[in-house]
């Protein structure tokens, strides 16, 4: 028997719902706590990354999609909203299952995209948490000790090339999508939610269709449970050296952010880091 058709919007959980795409390493983690907070935004996650499926997700990878996002919205809505969240990765996956827009489509869904401005620390960031294995610090976890700086490991050129792959990788393949289906997308990033939270929190409620008299006086309320991880001064040091000796590679990849990348970019990363874009 055929599965369970896509959901239908309004519903008995919500009347809407929002995308947060995100290329990681940019906050969003900090963003859909302080979101699930509001009580407004249903109580998103990232639902399609393989933890979290490990879990959850019974029956996605037997390709009852549909009936994983039914569970979904039932049990993850609140304030008449569903939110979620997911990386460049992690939607190609998805697009090669679904039509995610068939699920979450553009007359009931916002469409939030979160990246980083500074790609090199964005990509420090990625490597590094892979090095040492601490992906997010908080207050309700950690304590105080949270706030020590986490000892900064031998972080290679190479390692640090690889990783602004990925991240290309995962940019050129949204603004593909982004484009491809003519599709609204509300632009925020990881500098302006670390300069004002409660401003960027609101962008997203307007994107998820709240209105500004729901919005006002929310921001006062949100907590922030996530602490930055703080690095050694060695950090500092490690990215202006290696800014210094890729100066203009560094300019090039910077001419590519905002669009879909091309056979030159391809062939660019392939030397200069061992990656091919196109299939991470």
């Amino acid at each position: 028997m055929p599965g369970p058709a896509p959901v239908t919007w309004p519903n008995a959980s919500a009347d809407r719902g929002y995308v947060l795409y995100f290329t990681g390493r940019c906050g969003s983690t900090h963003l859909i706590d302080l979101l699930a907070q509001t009580g407004l935004c249903g109580r998103p996650d990232e639902f399609f990354n393989e933890n979290f499926l490990d879990g959850a997700g019974a029956g996605l990878n037997d390709g009852d999609v549909a009936g994983y996002i039914h569970r979904l919205v039932a049990e993850r809505s609140a304030g008449r909203r569903f939110g979620f969240k997911v990386d460049g990765l992690r939607h190609r996956r998805l697009c090669s299952i679904t039509d995610p827009l068939a699920h979450f489509p553009r007359e009931a869904f916002g469409y939030v995209y979160l990246t980083r401005r500074n790609i090199l620390e964005q990509a420090y960031s990625y490597a590094h948490a892979k090095r040492v294995g601490v992906w997010h610090r908080t207050r309700d976890d950690i304590g105080a000790a949270s706030a020590a700086p986490v000892p900064s490991g031998d972080i290679g050129d190479r390692a640090l090339w690889q990783e602004i792959a990925y991240i290309v990788a995962q940019e050129s393949h949204f603004e593909g999508y982004f484009a491809q289906h003519a599709l609204p997308v509300e632009r925020i990033d990881y500098e302006s939610l670390s300069a004002s939270g409660s401003y960027v929190v609101a962008k997203v409620m307007i994107a998820a269709g709240r209105t500004l008299d729901e919005i006002e006086g929310v921001g006062s309320t949100l907590r922030d449970r996530h602490l930055r991880v703080e690095y050694t001064h060695a950090k500092v040091r490690r990215l202006l050296d290696f800014e210094g000796k890729f100066r203009e590679p560094l300019a090039y990849v910077a001419s590519l952010r905002g669009r879909r990348s091309g056979d030159a970019a391809r062939q660019f990363f392939r030397q200069i880091a061992g990656v091919d874009i196109e299939s991470v």
